[in-house]
């Protein structure tokens, strides 16, 4: 219940705010800054100021109220409260003549300098006219709204936790803004004043990037000796809030401020991207990065350009719309890490598994067999045994000594000693070369390791290394070959292992064991994101293993 209350609040902002457009009085004109006033962009056609004036005029006075430029900024962007108050007593002001006083007289000045007074009617727009002006802008916050919802839904973890609060925070402000922007000049003053003070809140809300910055993907090292430093911006907002309620700062005060806190995100961003060594993890924080860039070109052309040099703003619309696709970015970063961390954290309960599973069988089984072992090298039969009997210490212990073989090859199968490619190659260079040679067959082991593919996932090493030993051990059995070549590439794009014998070459096998170790290599390489392929060559066999790093 509580998530919806924020959502329920986007959702009556927005009401509020098609209430305010509806109730505005409308000249049918678009003002612009000019250098010596208010210019008359554009005239819609079907509006009260139709044939009464043209593009390029300028709106000197509405009734007995003389305009100054700054009337049409969308925010009171000053840094001065008195300036402020200043350009709120003008709106009142303004609103009253337009509301109360129709018609109402305006005073035009032409290109030429030649003033005159021309008497007008304002209308109001209807629900159909606002809905069609600020429907990509609604549309947004409501978007936005949902988004917190399903974010919600999908984890209850500090990242999707921070990434809400974001949501809400651009939703809210999408659905303040929208009147505020598509106004002509003036709104109902207390309206007008109430989505002022909202989006000022939901824009320091927006704060919770800083914190999102911290802690995506991992958090910093120095967060989590200093959790408390994780407050600071929140502090932050609670005081410039507060002082701004108070009547102490202005809106455009915390201009600084917002520079300052979007060059620490973008610099926790970069720097969790040069630091991070995971690839999908680096990805993530580029789909990251889209929010604080955006925000930033928002910040320049929205506010402080048009803000400080007094230019036309560019359309709220495209901003909000362009929201969306960085939204959307965002959650499907966080998603993509929350599925991400499910995966390692599977893997990790797999490696504690195999680790348990290496221990039992050296502790238990590797015992046994080393100890049948040991007593078939030092027992003996006495003179005279019959000659069967004799026979069968050398069975024992052969037999013995082939199951602790096979033993310890399972245990490296299973065993993710290794933690980087370069490692993993010795490993299996030492350990096959010595398994081949005791059946007379040399083995050449190239690889090719991308610098970027350093690490080597566990399930990774342990689907190659069990489609190794099934291999070799098809070569040992059936090939009649003196010589394997295995050629390892690792790049990120896609992996290869290629294995090759001098042998009899391949044959289809019928339905037998063999066909199994087959099929079992194909389901491995299928579990690694790759695919299977055997092949005959001039001189022997070929297995491609394609595989995802």
């Amino acid at each position: 219940m509580i998530v919806v209350l924020p959502c329920a609040f986007v959702l009556a902002a927005g009401a509020m705010g098609v209430w305010a457009l509806m109730d505005m009085p409308v000249m049918g004109i678009k003002l612009a800054f000019a250098d010596h006033g208010i210019r008359v962009a554009a005239i819609e056609d079907d509006g009260p100021l139709a044939g009464l004036i043209v593009p390029g005029e300028y709106v000197r006075a509405i009734g007995n109220v003389q305009l100054e430029r700054d009337d049409i900024l969308r925010y009171p962007e000053f840094v001065e409260r008195r300036d402020e108050n200043a350009w709120w007593n003008r709106q009142r002001a303004i609103y009253d003549e337009l509301k109360n006083n129709n018609p109402v007289d305006l005073a035009i000045v032409s290109s030429a300098q030649e003033e005159r007074t021309i008497q007008i009617k304002t209308i109001q727009w209807p629900l159909r006219s606002v809905m069609t002006r600020g429907f990509p802008v609604f549309l947004s916050g409501a978007i936005l709204a949902v988004m917190s919802l399903v974010i919600y839904a999908l984890s209850r973890s500090p990242v999707h936790r921070t990434c809400q609060v974001f949501f809400v925070s651009l939703g809210l402000y999408h659905m303040v803004t929208a009147p505020m922007a598509l106004r002509e000049i003036a709104l109902c003053p207390w309206m007008e004043r109430g989505m002022a003070y909202v989006a000022f809140i939901s824009a320091g809300a927006c704060i919770a990037l800083a914190h999102f910055s911290l802690i995506f993907p991992r958090r910093k090292k120095w967060v989590v000796t200093h959790p408390w430093l994780l407050g600071l911006p929140y502090l932050y907002f609670a005081v410039s809030v507060g002082l701004y309620l108070a009547g102490i700062t202005a809106f455009g005060s915390t201009c600084l401020w917002v520079v300052f806190w979007a060059l620490l995100i973008v610099g926790a961003t970069l720097h969790a991207y040069v630091t991070e060594e995971d690839l999908l993890l680096k990805r993530q924080i580029l789909l990251f990065l889209m929010i604080p860039v955006l925000l930033a070109i928002f910040f320049c052309m929205y506010i402080i350009i048009p803000g400080v040099m007094r230019t036309n703003m560019f359309q709220y619309s495209y901003f909000a719309i362009l929201s969306i696709a960085s939204v959307f970015s965002m959650a499907l970063a966080v998603e993509n890490q929350r599925i991400y961390q499910a995966a390692l954290a599977k893997e990790q309960a797999d490696l504690r598994d195999r680790l348990q599973m290496v221990r039992e069988v050296h502790d238990n089984f590797g015992n046994v067999l080393s100890g049948i072992v040991r007593l078939a090298d030092r027992g003996h039969l006495p003179d005279g045994a019959d000659s069967a009997a004799s026979a069968v210490l050398p069975q024992i212990h052969g037999v013995a000594q082939h199951c602790l073989t096979e033993m310890r090859d399972f245990m490296v199968a299973i065993d993710p000693v290794s933690s980087r490619w370069e490692d993993y190659v010795v490993q299996c260079r030492e350990h096959f070369a010595d398994y081949l040679a005791a059946f007379n067959i040399r083995l050449t082991l190239h690889a090719a390791i991308d610098a970027a593919c350093e690490t080597i996932r566990p399930s990774v090493q342990y689907h190659l290394t069990g489609i190794l030993r099934e291999a070799l051990g098809n070569v040992i059995k059936h090939a009649g070959a003196d010589e394997v070549h295995v050629e390892l590439v690792v790049r990120h794009g896609g992996s290869e292992l290629t294995i090759e014998d001098n042998g009899a070459g391949c044959r289809e096998p019928a339905r037998t064991f063999d066909a199994y170790g087959l099929s079992n290599m194909e389901g491995r390489a299928k579990e690694l994101g790759g695919s299977f392929r055997m092949e005959s060559t001039a001189g022997g066999c070929r297995l491609r293993i394609g595989f995802s790093p």
